[in-house]
């Protein structure tokens, strides 16, 4: 609904989306304001809020392939009474998922209008198909990583140091002098040697696998959802839109803008 007179406040009220032509009176009910008074905002509301609606959707579906990356990789490790560390839980977190999520949502709206929508609900066979996909896959990843590595003829369950070269485990093979031994182990119990043991009980070669390959499927996650056309530009322009729409917050003679008003 578009209109520009206090006379269509009710029906820009009621409306799914109104859009105010004029900031006097009609400004006040409708949730959109355009600074030109033309029906020309219409198309651009339209590829925005696409835009908008994709994006979120997006960020929803990461955020639960996420979690579900992460718990798989879990599983796996349980199998042999192992875990993540606290260092690997806070790399993901931080370093993956927090940038992540600051950058995949800064796509902008495709340039030109297309004829049909985007799913708007998320049970959606579409959304729905894309997420499955997307488990099975990851799990398939992670449990070829967690078998393989295992028969890999370097591999140990005990010894970490079996995919060493020869002159590399030389010198750790010797025994270390008896009061350089107990220096160490007073050490240890006096700052705090529990926790470090309980760290190093961690190290595994599926440890690392596992890490690794989730690690790398939680960026190979984001770049599938970070989906671009037909609703939002490329994954590689999400700064470009970024810098444009700060831009387009400045009205120019023979442009329109939105302005969206809260009631």
């Amino acid at each position: 609904m578009c209109g520009d007179g206090a006379n269509d406040c009710g029906a820009l009220k009621v409306a799914h989306a109104g859009i105010s032509l004029s900031e006097q009176e009609a400004s006040v009910a409708s949730p959109f304001t355009s600074r030109t008074p033309s029906v020309e905002c219409v198309p651009e509301l339209i590829r925005q809020g696409r835009a908008a609606l994709v994006t979120s959707f997006c960020m929803f579906k990461y955020m639960a392939l996420y979690s579900i990356i992460q718990y798989l990789g879990i599983l796996l490790l349980y199998w042999q009474l192992n875990t993540f560390g606290n260092y690997q839980f806070l790399f993901q977190d931080l370093a993956i998922t927090t940038l992540i999520g600051m950058t995949m949502s800064l796509n902008g709206a495709y340039p030109k209008l297309v004829p049909f929508r985007p799913a708007a609900r998320l049970t959606s066979p579409p959304l729905l198909l894309s997420v499955a996909l997307n488990i099975l896959f990851s799990l398939a990843l992670q449990v070829c990583g967690f078998v393989l590595v295992q028969k890999q003829p370097w591999y140990s369950a005990d010894d970490l140091l079996s995919a060493c070269a020869p002159r590399n485990t030389s010198l750790m093979g010797s025994p270390a002098p008896t009061g350089l031994s107990q220096g160490v182990h007073g050490m240890r119990n006096s700052t705090g040697g529990e926790e470090k043991e309980e760290e190093e009980s961690y190290q595994s070669y599926e440890n690392t696998t596992v890490w690794l390959l989730s690690t790398i499927n939680c960026l190979l996650v984001a770049v599938v959802f970070s989906k671009g056309k037909p609703f939002r530009q490329p994954v590689h322009k999400n700064c470009k839109g970024a810098k444009g729409g700060r831009r387009g917050r400045k009205a120019r003679p023979g442009t329109f803008s939105l302005m969206p008003v809260s009631c």
